[in-house]
């Protein structure tokens, strides 16, 4: 049994396997969770209570700004990336050197 090893080196991203939480988001509700897991935990991991304030104004704010935002950045994302996929394609389109035709 062969095993692939994958580093995640948040300090050197450059030596780093990535690593997109936002791909496996597919539909709202992942969005709103994934929203309040990062406004409920906290730096360790660790849940910490949700109703640790008695107004609730700025972790509903805050939580709505990051669904929002994690919901742009994904379809803004998305379509820069087909747009990239596509100018690739086009460039090799380009530099690819004519065929010579066979005269008879």
């Amino acid at each position: 049994m062969e095993y692939k090893i994958q580093v995640l080196n948040l300090v050197d991203l450059q030596h780093s396997n990535t690593y997109n939480p936002l791909a496996y988001l597919n539909d709202p509700l992942d969005y709103l969770q994934f929203a309040d897991q990062v406004i409920t935990s906290d730096v360790t991991g660790f849940h910490s209570a949700k109703d640790s304030r008695q107004d609730p104004f700025w972790d509903t704010a805050a939580e709505t700004l990051l669904q929002h935002l994690f919901i742009s950045l994904k379809n803004f994302c998305l379509k820069i990336s087909k747009i990239w996929v596509m100018l690739i394609g086009c460039s090799i389109c380009l530099t690819r050197p004519p065929k010579a035709s066979v005269m008879l």
